[in-house]
């Protein structure tokens, strides 16, 4: 008993031989069928462990470009397509701009765009909100083909829309140079890698507001320390000493108030410390000048009466600070 693959005719056969009263007797049955029907179960448990290894991926990677590239790579040899691409919707959705790619020509990944309207098979997509499978480009109705793929002599493909929270993020793609029929279990595998990608891009997004979040509470906290609880904390040491010098002649006051005032004096600047901290985070995108006449003021709050400490600021980025006193 064996079973072989006759290339000619493109069947799968299986040869049962063994003896008989007539001498050795051979049978031949057509398994064409059932062979297509396994390698069909190995594709489709081989295209879920990809999906599952890229979420993996995706969870572990804090680079979104990094989980692109390896969504692009990961389709490519998966599905044994010639070129794969994620394009992003830019704002204004008229366009659409080629994020990651495999097998485009050089300069074409990160620069080339292509319309979000019928002038393409990614905008196409993003209308039809649905997968679009394409046998012949040449032969295609439903949109015009893009020169992108004119270009690089595609025929046939198919696309995916990554959704996103607030609306779609762009497209995912598969390309091929000849043509071919993409089977429905492809077309699934596209579109739960695209589903994998679009959880990832809903995190970032999810971290980003989280961070603006954080910094608007810092920067709450910041300007109510200073506004407030630091403004409070200099009238009271004002006050204080004040009181100290109209209560000179009453040693047990006078050594009260001192303590006071030491204690008083140790609070402030790590009060103004605390604030400037907390100012600080997310200020690495200011200007340097800004940073910098950030920080005199603050030795300028801290510095002892009688000190006047100025900034000289040239051309925006250089300069110097003095102190008199």
């Amino acid at each position: 008993h064996f079973e072989e693959f006759n290339p000619s005719l493109g069947v799968w056969v299986e040869i049962n031989a063994y003896p008989s009263e007539d001498g050795l007797s051979i049978y031949f049955r057509d398994i064409t069928e059932r062979k297509r029907a396994e390698k069909e179960v190995q594709t489709r448990a081989h295209q879920q462990a990809i999906v599952a290894e890229l979420g993996l991926r995706a969870l572990a990677n804090d680079d979104l470009m990094a989980v692109m590239d390896d969504v692009v790579a990961l389709v490519a040899q998966t599905l044994h397509v010639q070129y794969t691409k994620i394009v992003e919707l830019l704002p204004g959705g008229e366009e659409l701009l080629m994020r990651a790619g495999v097998g485009w020509k050089e300069g074409v990944v990160g620069n080339a765009t292509e319309e979000a309207g019928l002038d393409s098979q990614a905008g196409y997509t993003l209308h039809s909100e649905e997968p679009v499978v394409m046998e012949d480009l040449s032969a295609e109705k439903r949109f015009r083909p893009s020169a992108l793929l004119q270009e690089h002599g595609v025929v046939s493909g198919m696309t995916v829309v990554i959704h996103g929270r607030d609306g779609p993020f762009g497209v995912l793609g598969a390309h091929t140079q000849s043509r071919r029929s993409f089977s429905d279990d492809d077309v699934i595998f596209l579109q739960a890698v695209a589903n994998v990608f679009a959880m990832r891009v809903e995190r970032e997004e999810a971290e980003k507001k989280l961070r603006e979040v954080r910094e608007a509470e810092r920067s709450r906290i910041a300007r109510d320390l200073h506004d407030e609880a630091l403004q409070d904390l200099t009238d009271a040491l004002l006050e204080a000493r004040l009181f100290r010098e109209e209560s000179a002649e009453r040693p047990e006051s006078a050594g009260r108030l001192g303590r006071l005032i030491a204690a008083l004096e140790r609070v402030t600047p790590r009060l103004r410390s605390a604030t400037y901290d907390l100012s600080l985070e997310g200020e690495q995108e200011k200007p340097f000048s800004e940073l910098l006449e950030s920080l005199v003021g603050l030795h300028r709050e801290m510095a002892p009466e009688g000190l006047d400490i100025r900034l000289d600021l040239r051309d925006g980025s250089r300069g110097t600070a003095q102190g008199d006193g």
